[in-house]
């Protein structure tokens, strides 16, 4: 008799909400999960609290975690695949669960990791172009959702689970330095 998997959503993601690239990938997580199956907390807030999850700080800023809803924890890249699987991108991911591939993407994932503050600082300007023509789509999802002074808020739900005032000001920070080093005319509020 076959046993039964862990389930592995709703799937909890602890990710570094103060690196740039992991923040604007969560984004895009965030928005394409329809289904919601994927929860998101933000690691770099000054009340999280890692000890409910059975992991240092220290061990979740080197990895990415996710939690299954039996409270087991998923580490690195297979978090990844996990997360792109519950948006119907397990295809693109795959790969990086291939018996031959895996190591590669582990050990990819590991140094992305140790350096991810450098290599978002170095990609800043394309960070920056990718988190405004979003926002631009999401404007314009929003507003077409509306209509005779009626918004229908199903057609408009465009960042679950976390909201806009959730943003931390270090990333409000980054995003302003971001903007204005692309676009210097426009500011961010």
């Amino acid at each position: 008799m076959p046993m039964n998997p862990t389930p592995n959503y709703p799937l909890t993601l602890l990710y570094d909400g103060a690196c740039p690239i992991c923040s604007l990938e969560m984004d895009n997580l965030r928005t394409r999960d329809s289904l919601r199956r994927l929860m998101f907390v933000d690691i770099a807030q000054p009340d999280f609290d890692p000890t409910p999850y059975g992991a240092t700080i220290a061990d979740m800023q080197a990895l990415i975690h996710a939690v299954r809803p039996d409270g087991s924890l998923v580490i690195g890249v297979p978090a990844l695949r996990l997360a792109y699987q519950a948006v119907g991108l397990g295809a693109l991911a795959a790969p990086t669960g291939w018996p031959l591939l895996a190591p590669v993407f582990d050990w990819a994932y590991r140094v992305f990791a140790r350096n991810r503050y450098g290599v978002s600082g170095a990609l800043m300007p394309l960070i920056a172009h990718v988190a405004h023509n979003r926002a631009a789509k999401r404007a314009v999802k929003r507003a077409a959702a509306c209509a005779d002074g009626v918004c229908d808020l199903t057609k408009a739900d465009l960042m679950p689970k976390e909201a806009p005032a959730q943003v931390k000001p270090a990333q409000a920070a980054i995003k302003k330095e971001a903007s204005q080093t692309i676009y210097p005319e426009r500011s961010v509020v």
